[in-house]
């Protein structure tokens, strides 16, 4: 999920140049800024401190996502639903339940009662 404010990629194609499998859908009325890897990376290199920026940027990213895939393989949906209201509890406010269900790799019904016998 994204933002307000928030930058989101397909790191894989940033890294590859191919396609993605995966699609990126806008849920509310979003500005889409498209900045081409070539010109992204001379920026990047024009400045130590961008490339340094950049490197934290992609540190983030891929921390993220490991912790996401370590959550899914070995935790409960309880803890995973548990989780992310830690990490992210701006969601609830601003993601419809069915995406965050499917984010977490659950029914929106399981969701539900997960959500309510934790009232």
């Amino acid at each position: 999920f994204g933002y307000q404010g928030s930058m989101i990629s397909m790191l894989p194609t940033y890294f590859t140049g191919e396609g993605s499998l995966f699609y990126m859908q806008a849920l509310r009325s979003t500005e889409v800024v498209i900045i081409p890897k070539k010109e992204l990376d001379n920026f990047i290199t024009t400045n130590p401190a961008y490339l340094q920026n950049f490197n934290e940027l992609l540190q983030g990213i891929v921390s993220q996502q490991m912790e996401r895939e370590i959550d899914l393989l070995t935790t409960s949906p309880q803890e995973r639903l548990f989780r992310i209201m830690q990490r992210s509890p701006q969601v609830f406010q601003e993601i419809p339940l069915k995406y965050i269900a499917s984010y977490l790799r659950m029914t929106p019904e399981t969701l539900s009662r997960i959500m309510k016998s934790n009232s």
